[in-house]
C-alpha cells in the first residue's frame, strides 16, 4: 500500500502533462509562423491489375472437395529485390503438387524466372519470410510447409538460389506444420535470427472423434482446429557461420499451447530489443517480451493482448501518431478484429505504462469487421498524408455453395485513417467476384511513390491492387533491415515508423518504409535507428520523393535519384 500514493501521482501526471505541453506549444506558436493546414482527405482508389502486368497466378490448396484444414489455409507471397536492380520482385507460394513461382519485375511488368532461379519447390508451401540472413548483401528466402521440411534458399548473386536447408538446420520435422515466419535480431548480436510459428498436429486427421460433420455428404470432414494439439514454435538462433540452432525451449519462446498463424517481431515497448507477438487460432494470443538476457516472458496477460479469439493475421504500426507501435489482430467472422492502442508513450514522449487498450470499436475497426473472417492485414500510408491507413483481406473457411472445392469468398476492406477513427472506404477496391482472401503483402511495385497491395486467395487468383491516389502528394522512402526505426520531420510534423519482421499472414511486405509528406513538402529531416543500435543516424536534408537504402551491417546509406 506504500506505493499507492506514488501510483496515483504518476497517473495524474499522465493526464496533466499532455495538457500543459499543449498549452505551452500553443503559447509559443502564437508568436511564430504557423504550420500549413493539413491536406484535405482524398478518396482511396485501387485498380486490380494482376493480369495486366503479367501476374497470372492461381493458388492450389485443394483439388476437389474441401475435406481437411490445410486445404482452407492458403499460401503466402513475398516482395523482394532478388536481383539488386532497385525494384520489387515477387515470390509466390503454392499448394501440394504445384510449384512456387518467382516473378522478376521488369519496369512494372513481371516475368516468370522460376526455372532459371531454381526456386520452383513442389510441395505444400505455407508462409514466407525474406532477409539477408548471411550478411552478403543479397536477399534470401525462407518458407514454411505442411507435411514436409521447411526450406531456406540462399541467394547466390548470379540470378539463382541454392537450397541450404539441411546445412543451415532450419527444416524442422515433416510433421511440424509451419505457418508464418519472421526474421529479426532477437539476441542483439548483429545477425538475423528466425522465428517460425507452428499450428496443430495434423499428422492423423482421424485421431479425434471431435470432427466436424459435413452437411453435404454422409462423410466426416475436419475443418476446425479445436480438438487437435498445438505445436511448439521454433526460434532459430543465427550462429554466424551459415547454421542455426533452435533455442526456443531454452529462450522460453516456444508458445507451446498456442496454435500459431500470424507472427510479428517488433520492439513494442521501446526498450531497444525485439519482442515477438503470435496470433493464435482458438487459443490465447502471446506477446513474448524480450528480457534482454536471451530469454522471453509472455506478457500477453499483463499487457491485455492475450484474448482468446480466433487470431489469424497481425500487424504493428504507430496508427495514432504518439511514437509507439499499436497492434492489429484479425479474427473470425463472429468476432471483431482487435485494434490495441499501445500505452507505452504519451504524445509528448512521456513514459506511461506497459499495456494496451482494446480500442476496436472506438477506432471504427470493430463493428465494421463483424461478419467477415479477417486474415492478412497491413498498416500503410496509402494516401501519403502522413498517417497509417489499413488494408484487411477477408474470406471464409467453409465451402462455397456454388463450388464445394473453394472456400466462400468475402470482400476486402480498406480503411482511411481520419484520426482518431478509421473510416472504411467501401468503394476503394473492387473485383468482379471476391474469392477467399488469405495473405496481404504491400510494396510500391511500380515505383511511383504510393503503396500497392498484393492479395493471395485460397484456391483463387492472386490479385494486385495498384494504388491510384495520384502524384499530388510527396513522400520519402527508407529501405532498411528488419528492426529499423525512423523519425521523419517535415513542416513541423513528426512521423514515427518501424519496419517489423513478419506481420500480415503468411506474407512478407517489401523491406521499405514509405512515409507520406502531404502536398508540396519541403526537405525533410530523417533520423534512422538501425537494428542493434540505440544511436539515431541523422541524414542530410532529404528532398521530397527521395529513396534511401541501407544494407545489413552498414551505417552508410545509398541515396537513389529522385523519382
Amino acid at each position: 500500500m506504500e506505493e499507492l500514493p506514488q501510483l496515483l501521482a504518476a497517473r495524474r501526471l499522465r493526464y496533466i502533462l499532455p495538457i500543459c505541453c499543449a498549452l505551452l506549444q500553443a503559447f509559443v506558436s502564437c508568436g511564430g509562423p504557423s504550420a500549413p493546414p493539413p491536406d484535405p482527405p482524398v478518396p482511396l482508389r485501387f485498380t486490380e491489375v494482376a493480369l495486366d502486368v503479367g501476374l497470372d497466378f492461381t493458388g492450389h490448396q485443394g483439388d476437389g472437395l474441401l475435406d481437411y484444414i490445410p486445404e482452407t489455409t492458403g499460401s503466402g507471397a513475398a516482395w523482394l529485390d532478388y536481383d539488386d536492380d532497385d525494384d520489387w520482385d515477387l515470390y509466390v507460394l503454392d499448394g501440394p503438387g504445384h510449384r512456387n513461382v518467382l516473378y522478376r519485375n521488369d519496369g512494372g511488368r513481371f516475368t516468370d524466372v522460376t526455372e532459371e532461379a531454381g526456386v520452383g519447390h513442389l510441395g505444400d508451401a505455407m508462409g514466407v519470410a525474406i532477409a539477408d540472413y548471411d550478411g552478403d548483401g543479397r536477399t534470401d528466402i525462407f518458407f514454411t510447409t505442411f507435411d514436409s521440411p521447411d526450406v531456406l534458399y540462399r541467394n547466390r548473386g548470379d540470378g539463382a538460389f541454392e537450397d541450404v536447408t539441411e546445412t543451415a538446420g532450419v527444416g524442422g520435422l515433416p510433421e511440424e506444420w509451419g505457418t508464418s515466419a519472421a526474421w529479426g535480431d532477437t539476441d542483439g548480436d548483429g545477425d538475423l535470427d528466425l522465428y517460425v510459428a507452428r499450428y496443430i498436429d495434423f499428422t492423423d486427421p482421424g485421431s479425434t472423434e471431435e470432427i466436424y460433420p459435413a452437411e453435404r455428404t454422409a462423410d466426416l470432414i475436419t475443418l476446425v482446429p479445436d480438438p487437435y494439439p498445438a505445436q511448439s514454435n521454433a526460434l532459430y538462433r543465427n550462429n554466424g557461420d551459415g547454421t542455426f540452432t533452435d533455442i526456443a525451449a531454452s529462450a522460453r519462446a516456444e508458445d507451446s499451447a498456442g496454435k500459431g498463424l500470424g507472427v510479428g517481431i517488433v520492439d513494442y515497448d521501446n526498450d531497444g530489443d525485439l519482442d515477438i507477438y503470435i496470433a493464435n487460432d482458438v487459443t490465447p494470443n502471446s506477446l513474448l517480451k524480450n528480457r534482454g538476457d536471451g530469454t522471453f516472458e509472455d506478457a500477453g496477460f499483463l499487457t491485455g493482448t492475450n484474448d482468446q479469439r480466433q487470431g489469424m493475421g497481425v500487424d504493428f504500426g504507430d496508427a495514432d501518431g504518439d511514437g509507439d507501435l499499436d497492434l492489429l489482430v484479425t479474427n473470425w467472422q463472429n468476432e471483431m478484429n482487435a485494434y490495441y492502442r499501445n500505452n507505452r508513450l504519451a504524445r509528448d514522449g512521456f513514459q506511461t505504462s506497459d499495456s494496451f487498450d482494446d480500442m476496436s470499436t472506438d477506432a471504427g475497426l470493430g463493428d465494421t469487421s463483424v461478419g467477415l473472417t479477417g486474415w492478412g492485414a497491413a498498416f500503410e500510408d496509402f494516401d501519403n498524408d502522413g498517417d497509417l491507413d489499413l488494408y484487411v483481406t477477408n474470406g471464409h473457411t467453409s465451402p462455397s455453395e456454388d463450388d464445394p472445392g473453394v472456400c466462400e469468398g468475402q470482400r476486402d476492406q480498406v480503411y482511411r485513417n481520419d484520426g482518431p477513427r478509421f473510416v472504411e472506404m467501401v468503394d476503394a477496391v473492387r473485383v468482379g467476384k471476391w474469392g477467399a482472401g488469405r495473405g496481404v503483402a504491400t510494396a510500391d511495385y511500380d515505383g511511383d511513390g504510393d503503396v500497392d497491395v498484393l492479395v493471395t486467395q485460397n484456391n483463387g487468383r492472386m490479385l494486385l491492387f495498384r494504388n491510384d491516389v495520384g502524384q499530388g502528394r510527396d513522400w520519402v522512402k527508407v529501405r532498411a533491415p528488419v528492426g529499423t526505426r525512423l523519425t521523419v520531420t517535415s513542416r513541423g510534423a513528426t512521423r514515427e515508423r518501424a519496419f517489423p519482421g513478419g506481420t500480415s499472414y503468411l506474407c512478407a511486405r517489401a523491406p521499405e518504409i514509405v512515409v507520406g509528406l502531404g502536398s508540396d513538402a519541403p526537405t525533410s529531416r530523417v533520423e534512422v535507428t538501425l537494428p542493434g543500435s540505440s544511436r539515431a543516424l541523422t541524414l542530410p536534408a532529404l528532398e521530397p520523393r527521395s529513396t534511401v537504402t541501407y544494407v545489413w551491417g552498414s551505417e552508410h546509406p545509398r541515396i537513389l535519384p529522385r523519382y
